[in-house]
């Protein structure tokens, strides 16, 4: 079965095969990266194409005969709740913070709606109550909370969640008032006494909690952002730099002597480390098996929260009073050892067990924006650039500058793609990759030349003369035997 797989899909790269080879997307990749100036316009174009999408989720909050109240976006709440609302709620903010206006919007109608979804998602969460939301669940608020030791709610994934609504604030914070404000502090707070009462989750086995520790930095990165001077940000600090740790923690770690922030205490990598979240060769297994998508949000995620802490102290405080190198914890082996071999030419990643929810999504950008932007990889920059010309290719087919075409998840993936996109653009505005290296595709596969083996995942992955490979025998608690063919021709090698 495997042969006839592998022989239908080099014979769709031998035709060339896309999905909408429009004449955009055949368009020339660039043999060397862009510049800091041309990927900026490339990341914020493409969230400006989104507009047409967006004006179709734009609406009114409504209260209903029960009296709660309806979302500011058409979103649906069948699934993560709160989260796509906050995704299209940083949209918003962002092209206003930008003044970059999409045909058919005004600055004003994006700070308002803004503003609109901050107030939703904080009034609506479990430490304010101040109204009930009207959705699908039939749940009236949302989030975590926890006091006097004791968990008095708690809401999984819920303070990724609260962290993307305290990014939007910042884009509009001139215009909050006071009691909105606290509202978002008081949502930020209680997601943080929730995440400092829990232990920091490890493992790596079929189930890796790197993603779920990488996501947690949101909440921190917005709320000592806010509000740095906070009675509470000291003990926000500490606990920021232990689920970072954690992020991709490895077995070695625990005999790891180095300080991380000489500037704040002598505290070192083995004294917050509290387990591996990756096996010993750099690898990870999520719903089951090898997923290469969450390697990279281990590398992108940590990359973003880095960006967000810089950009709101620094925005709205003038200084940068918190900076922690926790939060660099081992991204560039993972990314050296696994993630970039794993690239294809097109700036997507290979999924050699296949993928549980999308294959394909081309908006891989986060992970390649970190390496670019915060370490200066000379690989990342080059296919970080390979990247966005996809990311645009691809919504030059969609119809209404959507991200992808039809979705598992609706506004919510569509919404993941966005902040991936933003942030592409506010790295390189405050991390810029200048002087970086320019590197070629010749130049990126001779530093990730022939074959790679991953025997902990039974992985292996070749790239020949023009062409690359990539086979799996999956080994977590998912099982099966997966493979793909792909050529080193860039405008062909999207061929699913």
């Amino acid at each position: 079965m495997l042969k006839i797989q592998v022989v239908f899909l080099s014979a769709l790269a031998a035709m060339g095969l896309s999905w909408g080879a429009s004449p955009e997307g055949r368009a020339a990749y660039p043999e060397k990266p862009y510049s800091d100036a041309e990927i900026m316009e490339m990341a914020i174009s493409s969230v400006e194409k989104a507009a047409p999408y967006a004006r179709q989720l734009f609406r009114p909050s409504l209260t209903n005969a029960q009296g709660r109240v309806t979302p500011p976006f058409a979103v649906s709440f069948k699934l993560d709740e709160i989260r796509a609302l906050s995704d299209w709620t940083t949209w918003a903010g962002f092209l206003a913070k930008e003044n970059r206006i999409p045909k058919g919007f005004t600055r004003a109608e994006l700070v308002a709606k803004c503003r609109e979804g901050v107030n939703y998602a904080t009034q609506s969460h479990v430490a304010i109550k101040r109204i009930q939301m009207a959705t699908d669940l039939g749940k009236p608020y949302w989030g975590s909370d926890a006091r006097n030791g004791k968990n008095l709610a708690r809401r999984w994934q819920s303070a990724l969640w609260a962290g993307q609504i305290g990014f939007a604030a910042s884009f509009v914070w001139d215009v909050l008032t006071a009691e909105e404000k606290r509202d978002v502090h008081d949502m930020l707070a209680a997601e943080l006494r929730d995440l400092i009462l829990r232990k920091v989750p490890t493992g790596f086995v079929a189930d890796t909690k790197c993603e779920e520790n990488a996501w947690e930095l949101y909440t921190f990165a917005a709320a000592l952002g806010l509000f740095p001077d906070d009675p509470e940000a000291t003990v926000w600090f500490r606990k920021m730099r232990e689920y970072a740790i954690s992020v991709n923690s490895h077995s070695a770690d625990v005999k790891n002597r180095t300080v991380i922030d000489p500037w704040f205490d002598r505290t070192t990598v083995a004294d917050l480390v509290r387990g591996p979240c990756v096996y010993d060769d750099w690898t990870m297994q999520n719903h089951g098996f090898f997923h290469p998508g969450y390697v990279g949000g281990g590398v992108g995620i940590p990359g973003d929260a880095i960006l967000r802490l810089e950009m709101i102290q620094r925005e709205l405080h003038g200084q940068v009073k918190w900076r922690t190198a926790a939060s660099n914890h081992n991204i560039v082996p993972v990314f050296d050892e696994v993630l970039a071999w794993l690239m294809m030419p097109d700036g997507e990643l290979v999924m050699p067990n296949g993928n549980d929810w999308a294959l394909y999504v081309l908006d891989q950008c986060a992970p390649l924006t970190t390496m670019a932007c915060m370490f200066k990889s000379p690989a990342a920059k080059f296919m970080e650039s390979r990247s966005m010309r996809s990311v645009l290719a691809r919504q030059a087919t969609t119809g209404d500058g959507t991200f992808l075409l039809r979705p598992e998840n609706g506004p919510w993936r569509q919404g993941v793609s966005a902040c991936r996109v933003i942030f592409t653009y506010l790295a390189h505005k405050y991390f810029p990759s200048d002087g970086v290296a320019a590197w070629t595709q010749a130049d990126y596969y001779r530093a990730y030349p022939g074959a790679r083996l991953w025997k902990s995942q039974g992985c292996v992955r070749y790239v020949g003369e023009g062409y690359l490979f990539a086979y799996a025998i999956a080994r977590g608690q998912v099982k099966n035997v997966c493979g793909i063919f792909a050529p080193l021709d860039p405008s062909t090698a999207k061929t699913l």
